[in-house]
């Protein structure tokens, strides 16, 4: 029995190793392009999720709040990240933003026009204080902005992730 000669068959090996090769990086790129398109619908979910929970609130304290023309009805709070720092994810910063809002909320129901005063007790209650347990970091927040504007309480926060030790 004789084998035939591999001359013959070098062409279409040539053209089989390169549609594999195109195989392999046709599937590489597209699931490339489908994880970035499902990590940009869970960000827009939970961002939308935050609104949404966001506006819940906002019309429970409006209604609580109604008589009194003067109260601060709501907080929001804006983080800012430091200088030269990577942003932190979506998750984590919306899971600082509902603790801090929570440790604000003392200021729900108050005068607007005395939050002058009150704002060295936040300033008390937030400079350094240290959040643990966001994602798999600890949260060390500075307190940098305070405003009240059409009875909401406006909150500027930076976040530095905390070192041990």
């Amino acid at each position: 029995m004789r084998v035939p000669p591999f001359y013959r068959f070098r062409g279409w090996m040539r053209g089989a190793a390169f549609f594999a090769c195109g195989c392999v990086v046709g599937a590489a790129l597209y699931n490339g392009l489908a994880h970035d398109q499902y990590d940009r619908i869970v960000r827009e979910n939970i961002e939308l999720a935050e609104k949404a929970e966001q506006y819940e609130k906002d019309i429970e304290r409006l209604n609580q709040f109604r008589s009194r023309s003067s109260a601060i009805s709501s907080v929001v709070v804006y983080v800012e990240e430091p200088q030269g720092r990577a942003p932190m994810d979506a998750a984590s910063e919306k899971e600082l933003k509902d603790r801090v809002t929570r440790d604000l909320s003392i200021f729900l129901g108050r005068n607007m026009y005395d939050i002058g005063a009150e704002a060295q007790l936040a300033r008390k209650l937030l400079e350094g204080k240290i959040y643990e347990g966001i994602g798999d970091k600890a949260y060390r927040i500075d307190l940098t902005t305070m405003l009240v504007a059409d009875r909401v309480l406006h909150v500027w926060i930076e976040a530095r992730p905390d070192l041990p030790g």
